[in-house]
C-alpha cells in the first residue's frame, strides 16, 4: 500500500471511530508517523483529502452491493436501500461524512462522475423514469429521501428494517 492509499485508510479509519468533524492533520500525520509537509505531497488540502476518501467509500458501497446488470431498476433499489440502511447502522460516522459533510456534497455537484454510488442511482432513476412527467432530479431526490430519512428511523432504533415496507414504498414511487 502506497503512503496516500494509506493517508485514505487512515482518514477513514478516523472517521468511523470519531467522526469527520473531529479529524485533525495533525492527528492524522501523527498516527501515520508522517510530517505535515509529506502530507501536503499527497494532497493539496484536507478538502481534497475529503474528497478522494468520498470516492473511495463510494466506490466500495457500489462494490458491496454487488449490483447485477441483469436486475430491474426496482431490485437495485431494493438492494441499495437495505445495504445503506445496514451501512448507516454500523458505520453511522462514514455515511455521516459521505452524505451530509459540505465539502463531500459540494464535490458532488462539481465532480458527480466520481462517485460510483452517485452514478448508478443516476443510471437506475433514469432507467425507471422513462415514462413519467417527473424529472429525473426531482425523482432521486424522492427516492434518496426516502432511503436516507428510514435509515435514520432504523439507526436511531425507531424501527426496525422492513422489507416489504420498502418494496411497498418504492412501487408507490414508480407506479
Amino acid at each position: 500500500m502506497n503512503t496516500q492509499e494509506r493517508i485514505i485508510k487512515t482518514t477513514i479509519d478516523i472517521i468511523d471511530k470519531s467522526g469527520y468533524e473531529n479529524l485533525s492533520l495533525r492527528t492524522l500525520t501523527k498516527d501515520l508517523g508522517l510530517t505535515t509537509g509529506a502530507f501536503y505531497k499527497h494532497f493539496e488540502s484536507k478538502e481534497k483529502l475529503f474528497e478522494e476518501v468520498a470516492i473511495k467509500l463510494s466506490k466500495d458501497f457500489v462494490n458491496n452491493i454487488s449490483l447485477n446488470l441483469k436486475d430491474s431498476p426496482k431490485i437495485c433499489l431494493l438492494k441499495i436501500t437495505k445495504y445503506f440502511c445496514l451501512y448507516v447502522t454500523e458505520h453511522s460516522n462514514l455515511a455521516d461524512f459521505l452524505f451530509f459533510n459540505s465539502t463531500v456534497v459540494n464535490s458532488y455537484l462539481v465532480n458527480s462522475g466520481q462517485y460510483k454510488l452517485l452514478t448508478e442511482m443516476k443510471k437506475i432513476i433514469s432507467q425507471i423514469n422513462k415514462e413519467k412527467n417527473i424529472s429525473d432530479q426531482d425523482l432521486f431526490i424522492q427516492i434518496w429521501s426516502f432511503i436516507q430519512g428510514y435509515a435514520v428511523l432504523i439507526k436511531n432504533k425507531t424501527v426496525n428494517y422492513n422489507e416489504e415496507l420498502v418494496e411497498q414504498t418504492l412501487n408507490e414511487f414508480l407506479s
